[in-house]
């Protein structure tokens, strides 16, 4: 079999290659929606039979939607709550041991072979008020970023 390369077909596959590329981003979105859209569907046709009759298509598509994101949005929007909370206790719990200086825990020195050096360094380093203040101006924030 002669297959015949011509300028035409060339194009044409280069349009079907540069398509795939482009479109290959959306393929994992496009697969989450149809699963969801698949697995929501009984309760899709179950609001569909409660709902009057007379209502419009889109309008309970639209409902459906609204639901639906509310369903997945808001255990999340309670998590970014309770994960801002947290972050705030954090802060003023870092400010309070900036003030007064963070005592040596007393179990550091029964560390083995590095309790007393490492319970020494941080009687130095951080038990004095404003140790905190003093030891994260020497920190380097784009490498912290990095880290985190």
């Amino acid at each position: 079999m002669n297959v015949k390369i011509t300028g035409g077909r060339l194009y044409n596959a280069l349009i079907v290659a540069l398509s795939a590329w482009i479109l290959q981003s959306f393929l994992l979105p496009l697969l989450v929606a149809c699963v969801t859209a698949v697995a929501s569907w009984p309760l899709y046709r179950r609001l569909v039979a409660r709902l009057p009759w007379r209502m419009a298509p889109g309008a309970t598509s639209l409902i459906f939607t609204s639901m639906m994101s509310v369903f997945v949005l808001a255990p999340m929007m309670f998590a970014l709550g309770a994960l801002l909370a947290e972050a705030h206790a954090l802060l003023l719990e870092i400010a309070a041991a900036d003030k007064t200086g963070i005592a040596v825990p007393h179990w550091l020195q029964n560390v083995p072979l590095v309790g007393r050096w490492v319970a020494a360094r941080w009687q130095s380093e951080l038990a004095h008020p404003g140790a905190l203040s003093v030891w994260t101006e020497h920190t380097d924030p784009s490498a912290l970023l990095g880290w985190a």
